[in-house]
């Protein structure tokens, strides 16, 4: 057990993640999902279709979305077509540059919310104001 709480904090503080945003408070944001430099991490409903991210839920495709660091910028890109994924209550189309603190969507009701500590240590205003950048 204590190891597993090492690696969860060694991911907090190390890196861009996720944190997933249950309705019930005891358990949102315990388990974070490192988004590491140069692996895409495939979201979506099948396990058996290289996805790296399993998601339930109504409106979850097989192949749902991507998320890539590249050089420390991570995108969200879509999937499969007709896959809704939102960042802060704005449909995502192609894809999108992902800022501390956004809140994401996927299909219906998978929320999380993007850290990046790395940003902390280089600019905190980066956290404050920002622009999405779609490609």
């Amino acid at each position: 057990l204590k190891d597993e709480q090492s690696k969860k904090t060694a991911i907090r503080e190390s890196g861009p993640h996720l944190l997933e945003i249950l309705n019930n408070p005891m358990t949102s944001g315990l388990v974070p999902t490192a988004l590491p430099d140069g692996t895409p991490i495939r979201a979506g409903s099948k396990s058996d279709e290289g996805n790296q991210m399993f998601l339930r839920g109504s409106g979850v495709k097989d192949n749902h979305c991507t998320f890539n660091n590249g050089g420390g910028t991570v995108t969200l890109s879509a999937g499969d077509e007709n896959s809704q994924n939102m960042v802060n209550g704005k449909m995502v189309e192609g894809a999108v540059t992902l800022v501390h603190n956004d809140r994401v969507r996927l299909a219906e009701n998978n929320y999380f919310r993007f850290l990046d500590p790395t940003v902390l240590k280089v600019s905190p205003a980066r956290t404050h104001t920002h622009t999405h950048t779609h490609t």
